[in-house]
């Protein structure tokens, strides 16, 4: 993820695929990461703007759920952080090429000083992602 010019990233642990975990789950997993970061950074009060390069997992937002139970699950946790911080989300179509976390999805992570403080991950994903370090 991107806030301004600050950058953080996760990975993938081992045996992280299955049970409706999949690309898709990812995608809602970027933005559950990047609510979680603003929550734990204070923001509150606020209408947020969101970008993502997948309109599946807009749309599941948009609507409050989605085919797959990994990503309301998902959804789930956002709408609780979004109630605790009186915050409104709104993700909005990025292209990927104009997708700014697009290379620090791909490991091109920005200078070490620029890194965002690391979130708390909800204990749900801990078996499926870590810290990048």
């Amino acid at each position: 993820m991107v806030l301004g010019d600050k950058w953080n990233t996760w990975t993938l642990r081992s045996g992280w695929k299955g049970q409706g975990r999949d690309i898709g789950w990812l995608e809602a997993i970027a933005v559950e990461l990047a609510v979680l970061t603003l929550f734990e950074g204070g923001w509150k009060d606020a209408s947020l703007i969101i970008r993502s390069d997948n309109q599946g997992v807009i749309g599941a937002f948009q609507h409050g759920w989605s085919r797959n139970f990994q990503v309301n699950l998902c959804i789930c946790r956002v709408e609780t952080l979004a109630m605790l911080s009186n915050v409104t989300h709104t993700l909005i179509y990025t292209e990927s090429a104009r997708n700014r976390a697009d290379s620090i999805s791909r490991g091109e992570v920005g200078h070490p000083s620029l890194r965002l403080e690391p979130v708390t991950l909800p204990r749900e994903l801990h078996a499926f992602i870590a810290d990048y370090v």
